[in-house]
């Protein structure tokens, strides 16, 4: 293999040029929730987490804080928002895990009937990165539909 070959496959597993999370809404008929799954970077999340915690939170370690779920909670309210009908929902921590290099963080909103409009707001790491793009993708029903978040533009309303 060449150095250049190495190289390059070092890099790409390392580095992630892109600073983009991705968000699944979807609605579950036979439960009616919302369930909502972010798939973020280990790496960046864990750096705004460390900027809005104030310490290294050492996610994938042994020595992860033991507070992490609640942080990561604290913070998702603060980034990302969701109104059902106009009224702001509060969703509630299922759990995580992590994958190769991102976590999944699972959310619910429970008793939903008729959902007329949803406005979702996330700025997700946009207080960390200028680029920083969220992708939602939204099943309600039959509509299928998603946004591309970003700074400056970081809230959508969708009427169904």
């Amino acid at each position: 293999m060449s150095l250049l070959t190495v190289l390059s496959i070092f890099l790409a597993s390392h580095l992630h040029p892109v600073h983009m999370s991705l968000t699944y809404v979807s609605y579950n008929e036979k439960t009616n929730a919302i369930e909502i799954s972010h798939k973020i970077f280990i790496d960046d999340f864990e750096t705004a987490l460390a900027k809005y915690h104030g310490g290294n939170l050492h996610l994938t370690t042994k020595k992860e804080n033991p507070d992490t779920e609640s942080i990561m909670t604290s913070y998702l309210k603060k980034h990302f928002t969701i109104k059902i009908n106009n009224k702001k929902k509060k969703p509630g921590f299922v759990g995580k895990e992590y994958d190769i290099d991102a976590v999944w963080i699972y959310q619910e909103i429970t008793d939903l009937k008729d959902i007329k409009n949803l406005e979702i707001t996330n700025n997700v790491l946009q207080e960390m990165f200028e680029d920083q793009k969220n992708l939602i993708h939204i099943d309600y029903l039959e509509h299928k539909n998603s946004m591309m978040l970003e700074k400056g533009k970081a809230t959508e309303e969708l009427n169904f």
